[in-house]
Formats: C-alpha cells, sequence, structure tokens
C-alpha cells in the first residue's frame, strides 16, 4: 500500500477469550474492556475541552456514537479501531500541546464544530504536525498555508497545505473525482508552488467507498491523478489516510506520493525525512467511519 509515519502506530490490546454473563447476554473480556477504554476516552476528551456533550450532533461526537454503536453490534474489530484511532489523536494532541500551546487552542476549537469538511480538516493538520514533531521539525502556522517549516541551514522555509475530501452521507457513487477536485480547487491558491506541498486527507472516501463495495486503493488513484498532480505547480502532492491494521493490531497513519515535481530544496528535505518514498501492504486494512 503505502509507507507508515514513523511512530504512528498504536498497539491494540491483544483480545482475551473469558466472557461475563449479565441476564441472559453473554459479554466477552475484550467487549468489556473495549467499552472501559471508550469510557476513559470519552473523559479524557471532556476534561481537555475536545468534547462538549451539549453537541451531541457534532462529527466528534458522531465518531464516540459510532465506536458504541459497534459495541452494542458486537463489531469488536470495527469498535477496536474506532476507539484507538481516538486514543492515537489524543496522544497527537498532547504532543501538539506541549509545542505550541496556542496552536491547541485553535485545534481544540474546531474539534468542537458541526461542519464535518472543518473537523475533517484539523484531523490531517494534527496528523501532520505529528509527523514533522516526530522529526524534530519547528513549525507555525500561519493558515495559509497550514504549515510553514523551518529547515536547518536554510532562510527559506518549506510549506505543506492540508485537505481532506469527503462526503457526509453514505453513497454508492464511486468517490475517487473527489481527489481531483481538491487538488484542482488548490492549485489556483497563492501558496502552489515550488516549496509548498499539498496533504490530501482520504480516510473519509476510504470508508465510504468500501462500505458501497468499490476498491479505491491508492495505486488507482495514482493512475488517475498523478499528471495533474505533477502539473499542479506544487513541489509535491500526496495522499494520506488513517488505517486500522488488524492483522499488526494497530492504527496507522499512511500516506503515497502522487506526485513530486522540482520541489524546493527546503520541501525535499521534509518530504525525505516526514513522506519517504516507498511501499507498504495492509492486507487487513479497516478505515474509520469519521477521521
Amino acid at each position: 500500500m503505502y509507507p507508515p509515519s514513523d511512530g504512528s502506530g498504536l498497539d491494540l490490546m491483544n483480545a482475551t477469550h473469558m466472557t461475563f454473563q449479565l441476564g441472559d447476554r453473554i459479554i466477552s473480556d475484550r467487549h468489556l474492556k473495549l467499552a472501559g477504554r471508550l469510557s476513559v476516552c470519552r473523559k479524557h476528551y471532556q476534561k481537555a475541552g475536545f468534547l462538549d456533550d451539549n453537541q451531541p450532533d457534532s462529527p466528534l461526537a458522531q465518531h464516540f456514537q459510532s465506536s458504541q454503536d459497534a459495541l452494542r453490534r458486537g463489531a469488536l474489530d470495527i469498535a477496536e479501531v474506532e476507539i484507538f484511532n481516538l486514543a492515537a489523536k489524543l496522544m497527537e494532541l498532547g504532543q501538539v500541546g506541549k509545542y505550541d500551546p496556542q496552536l491547541l487552542r485553535r485545534f481544540k476549537q474546531r474539534l468542537r464544530t458541526h461542519r464535518l469538511d472543518d473537523y475533517l480538516g484539523v484531523q490531517c493538520e494534527i496528523a501532520v504536525a505529528s509527523l514533522l514533531l516526530a522529526k524534530r521539525f519547528q513549525f507555525t502556522c500561519p493558515d495559509p498555508p497550514d504549515f510553514q517549516i523551518k529547515v536547518e541551514g536554510s532562510e527559506q522555509p518549506a510549506c505543506i497545505e492540508c485537505t481532506s475530501v469527503h462526503i457526509e452521507t453514505d453513497s454508492d457513487r464511486e468517490l475517487i473525482y473527489k481527489v481531483g477536485s481538491a487538488i484542482n480547487a488548490k492549485k489556483k491558491k497563492e501558496y502552489c508552488r515550488a516549496d509548498s506541498a499539498l496533504v490530501v486527507d482520504i480516510t473519509n472516501v476510504m470508508y465510504h467507498s468500501h462500505k458501497a463495495g468499490w476498491n479505491l486503493n491508492p495505486n488507482a488513484i495514482k493512475e488517475n491523478f498523478a499528471d495533474l498532480a505533477s502539473d499542479s505547480g506544487f513541489g509535491a502532492v500526496l495522499i494520506l489516510c488513517e488505517v486500522g491494521n488488524l492483522e499488526k493490531g494497530r492504527m496507522e497513519t499512511l500516506y503515497s506520493r502522487l506526485a513530486i515535481e522540482s520541489p524546493s530544496v527546503e520541501l525535499q528535505t521534509v518530504l525525505d525525512q516526514c513522506f519517504t518514498d516507498g511501499e507498504y501492504f495492509v492486507t487487513q486494512a479497516v478505515f474509520p467511519r469519521i477521521s
């Protein structure tokens, strides 16, 4: 498939074979542990001010509800992915807060939004911030672009702009066109230059595509949009996706290079350290419903 970001995997707990009976219902030990993890995770989000119980229709609240619904259905693999995706984001937010408390406050405000596009956009920015921090890059977030990155030995920064592709309701339509639409929309912007990379989060459309039976995958996206990405004016265009790797029992932030076209020296440095080239296959992948 494509390379995972360094340090982004979050190990999931191993299932056990113990069971408990509540009335006429048999509940596994794994089910109870996941329910406990979800409850603890919700409390952490509430305490940090990311989750507002007075906004039950917000995308973040719906993410928690989706996890709860999966548990009630007994879909434990799906619930596990949803819960650990929430936990992984919480860890990444903690890293952001240590680096820049003001940026964390901005993320907090956007996480509480009712707008799915803004929620998914900030999820992508959190993932990119985590990648940069893992490699000890210093950055600011002027917005636009989303990231201005200091590169050692140079006075010129590298830049990253994030966007997400999504739908708000289930659809039987093939959604690959969304990636092309996102590139076309961003290539008109002032920051579309050789020192800037565009990162497109495809997690939402991957979930809906696979649910509808479409085999959307990075290779198909690259075959369809590599030329558009090369001609966009950006120094690089990448796709990013959050994936539950059931075989390895962990969450991973994965990415693929659609095109690298004459990037600045500074941007190439960031790409080489944070978005290395190569192939990575996930044979048992599950995509979070809202991420």
